[in-house]
This record gives structure tokens, sequence and C-alpha cells, in this order.
């Protein structure tokens, strides 16, 4: 499967040979959290991290089918906040200068990447563009054609020695129905990992580490969220996403 779709294909819900049905209003508005939470609740028995759920999960269970029906409605409600942010990210240019990213790159990496992050975030409450951030530094926005290099795996670049496979897929239950949308890196195409399961992984890390800065230093939400860049890369790079970080959320006028 062709690895960059094109804007185009995820908009009109041309999903894997799934034509969906997707009445788009205008006044819809984001996700509820409530709703992300339902999800999970449903799926896991109301348990609350992925470390909770490996022993379960190991001992058998079956991974979910992909429930079309909610991606309907989680597309549903994400569509006007996505073509609210289509218009700020063209007009200000978001991602300017960043390895050579020009306007259409950064526009076909949102509308590809958003659906994943504006899920991750509800799910772990933290910034959907922080992890578009870490995406673009760690695969290019899974551009990269060899995602499994150096022991790490992945769109987001996870360490399996650390936090196996299973981690990633447990971060993610709830919202298999998203494995329906294109993703770059799919298991379904040979790959070891899918974007989606890695992006809610990514969340669910920078989630457990800002909770313990907290504790650990009293950091406010947003500073541990900060901070914990750094225990995801390295120090450099940490200071780089930050600064990103400061700057689109500047220019999205959050």
């Amino acid at each position: 499967m062709e690895r960059l779709f094109s804007r185009k294909l995820t908009r009109r819900g041309l999903l894997k040979g799934v034509c969906l049905t997707l009445p788009f209003f205008a006044a819809q508005q984001s996700l509820p959290r409530t709703f992300a939470q339902v999800l999970i609740d449903d799926s896991t028995g109301n348990q609350t991290g992925p470390e909770s759920r490996v022993e379960s999960s190991s001992r058998g269970n079956r991974e979910p089918s992909p429930d079309v029906s909610l991606l309907n409605v989680y597309m549903d409600s994400i569509f006007a906040e996505q073509n609210r942010l289509d218009v700020i990210i063209t007009s200000r240019d978001i991602f300017r200068g960043f390895r050579g990213m020009n306007t259409n790159q950064a526009l076909d990496d949102f509308d590809y990447g958003f659906p994943f992050y504006d899920a991750a975030a509800n799910r772990y409450q933290i910034p959907w563009y922080l992890l578009w951030i870490i995406h673009e530094y760690e695969t290019n926005d899974s551009r990269e054609k060899y995602p499994e290099r150096g022991g790490f795996v992945g769109a987001m670049q996870r360490n399996p020695a650390i936090y196996p496979d299973e981690i990633a897929r447990q971060a993610a239950a709830g919202y298999e129905f998203l494995n329906l949308l294109p993703q770059r890196y799919s298991k379904s195409d040979g790959d070891r990992t899918n974007d989606y399961e890695e992006i809610f992984f990514a969340a669910w890390k920078i989630h457990t580490d800002s909770n313990d800065l907290q504790k650990e230093e009293g950091l406010s939400d947003e500073a541990a969220i900060l901070e914990a860049q750094y225990r995801y890369c390295a120090a450099w790079s940490a200071r780089e996403r930050i600064n990103r970080y400061w700057l689109i959320k500047n220019q999205l006028g959050e």
C-alpha cells in the first residue's frame, strides 16, 4: 500500500476500501473527553493505563476488531476543528523552515496525523500539537523509510527493550477503529508497528512522566509536560521541541 496519502483520501473517508457516510456538519466540535473515556472504559474494564493491562491481555485475549460506526462518530466530531486548523496552518505557515518542509507538506502531515493526535491527546490530557512535533522530529511524520533502526521502532521511535509492543497496543486500547484510517507505518503492510498505536504510546509516556514530575518537583501541568521531553529524547532535541511547542502554540493562538 502506498505510504503517502493525500488529504483527499482521509477527508473523503475512503479508508482501506471502506466507504464511510460522514455528514460533515460545520457546527460540530472536537470529540468530548467523556466520549473518549467511554471508549476506554468499555474496552478495558475501566483500567487506567497500559501497564495495568499487559498481564491480562497476554493471557490470550484477542485483539478487538475495529468498529466502523465509532470511526464515523469520531471523524464527524473532529471535522470542524480540523477545517479550522487547516486554515491556520496554511495562512501562518506552521513548521516553516523545519527540515525543508513547505506548507503543502505541513498540511498533508497535519491532515494525516490529526485524527491520531487528537484522540491520543484527549485520552492522555496533553496538547495534540506536541504529539505532532514529536512525530515530525522522530520520523518526519512517518515519512522515514527505515523506522526500525538503532534499537528503536515506529513512528515515535519507541524503545521496545524498555516498552514492549504490548505497551503500545494497550495504550491505544478502545481506539482500534483508528486502524481503519490510512497509516504510513502499518502492520497490515508488513511493518512491525501501527502509527496510531505508537502515537498513543508517546502520549501515554508523556502523561506518565509528567505526572511523576508533578509529584517529584511540584510542577504545573504544562511545565511538567514540557519537562517530560527530557525523559523522551536527548537534551538538545528536547530543547528544540519545547521551542517548537511555544512557537506553534502562539501561532494557533492557544
